[in-house]
This record gives structure tokens, C-alpha cells and sequence, in this order.
């Protein structure tokens, strides 16, 4: 065996010893269910409906780009599964953007929702 050839079992070797010949995304991923809609009355409401990570939701983190330039951001703190939020005034006659990312024990922050209404 040459000199490359050590070289590269000793890269495959390290590769392997490290972990980062896989990956964990899959793992990682949030299974929430949350929605974003806009009342009559203009205001965005909230809805969580629970999933299989809500044993490990600590809290869910807000964030409202309305289509007239003004930005909103608001943790919403370990919700019940059925709870709903209203944030009045926000809403806008254009397409606003809605993104939620979920708080949950062993899988850090995750987007569960980024959406237009």
C-alpha cells in the first residue's frame, strides 16, 4: 500500500468515527400542527392543534411581516394543545406573512408554519 492509499482509509475511518457519514435531519424534524388565518375583522388568529412533539413544546415564537412593512414578533409560551391567539390590528388588506418556530426539548427550534394570508 502507498502513501494515498493509508491517506484515504485513514479519512474514511474518521468520517465514520465522527458520525458525519449520516444524518440526523429526519430526527430533527417537528411534527406540529399549527395554523395562521385571517378574521373578519382583520385580525391574524392563531390556532395550535397539538402533534406528535407537543410533549416537548416549551413555547412558540411568533413572527407577522405585514404587507405595509410593519413587523410583530411575540413568544407564545408553552400553549394547550386546542388554544387559540387573536392579535388584532395586524391583519392587512394584502398578504401578510406569518412564520411560527416551535421551542421543543431535544430537537432545539424548528419552523412549523411559514405562510401568506
Amino acid at each position: 500500500m502507498n502513501l494515498n492509499t493509508y491517506f484515504g482509509i485513514l479519512v474514511v475511518f474518521f468520517i465514520f468515527s465522527c458520525g458525519c457519514a449520516g444524518s440526523d435531519l429526519e430526527s430533527k424534524s417537528s411534527t406540529l400542527d399549527v395554523t395562521a388565518t385571517q378574521g373578519p375583522n382583520g385580525e391574524i388568529i392563531i390556532q395550535y392543534n397539538g402533534g406528535e412533539d407537543a410533549a416537548g413544546l416549551s413555547g412558540l415564537n411568533l413572527e407577522i411581516y405585514t404587507s405595509d412593512g410593519r413587523t410583530f414578533n411575540q413568544v407564545l409560551g408553552n400553549p394547550k394543545i386546542g388554544s387559540t391567539f387573536q392579535f388584532s390590528g395586524w391583519g392587512t388588506p394584502g398578504k401578510d406573512y406569518i412564520k411560527i418556530n416551535a421551542n421543543i426539548r431535544n430537537k432545539g427550534m424548528q419552523t412549523v408554519l411559514a405562510t401568506r394570508i
